[in-house]
């Protein structure tokens, strides 16, 4: 009973957004306008979202480095792997995939007990922001970027690999365009939304260009 109440308040609460590439394009933007008083000067997209987002927001501050890291769930690599399935979401109409979204996020997030899962960034690319961040100084403000936070385990993978290359007195923030969840691991600096599932580019059921460009 108890289950099935909570289920139904985030029902309530939870709403799926799309954006094409216009969308995409103003939600970086304003993302980037929020984060404009922190004034990074290295930007780092968490692959593959993140860093469409933050190339970017990269745009409107040319000053800083862009740089991207790879850190995914072991159920993004899985999903990436079907192909039929992709071709079949895209297919869909929205109001079925909406549903099927809300119901993916009420099972991983809100019936499963969420737990950090064992993330590694990517060696290669985790030496190149090192190198980077070698090269800026003491004075690196870092700017973190990933599409969405959910659990909030990837991100906050990333942002621990990068406090430990770091010089101590550099400034890490977290931007994403949304936050699905009320308690993730970590919680952004500068988002947009929400409770909010947006359907970017590259996701699977996204009818945006074709499924295959992200």
């Amino acid at each position: 009973m108890a289950g099935s109440l909570v289920t139904l308040l985030l029902l309530r609460k939870l709403r799926v957004h799309s954006l094409d590439k216009t969308g995409l394009k103003h939600a970086a933007e304003d993302l980037a306008a929020r984060a404009r008083d922190f004034s990074p000067n290295v930007i780092i997209g968490i692959r593959s979202g993140g860093y469409h987002v933050a190339k970017i927001m990269a745009e409107t501050t040319p000053q800083a480095a862009l740089l991207g890291i790879t850190c995914r769930r072991p159920s993004t690599q899985k999903k990436q792997r079907y192909s039929i399935f992709k071709r079949l979401l895209c297919k869909l109409p929205h109001f079925i995939t909406d549903r099927l979204r809300l119901l993916e996020h009420i099972i991983i997030t809100s019936l499963c007990v969420p737990k950090r899962t064992a993330l590694i960034p990517d060696a290669g690319e985790l030496a190149a922001i090192e190198h980077t961040l070698q090269r800026v100084g003491g004075a690196a403000r870092i700017l973190i970027v990933d599409d969405a936070v959910d659990s909030g385990s990837t991100i906050a993978a990333v942002h621990k690999a990068i406090k430990n290359i770091a010089n101590p007195s550099a400034v890490i923030k977290i931007a994403a365009i949304t936050v699905t969840t009320t308690t993730p691991f970590i919680e952004p600096d500068f988002s947009l939304y929400r409770y909010v599932l947006c359907r970017f580019l590259w996701s699977l059921d996204s009818k945006s260009g074709s499924c295959a460009d992200f």
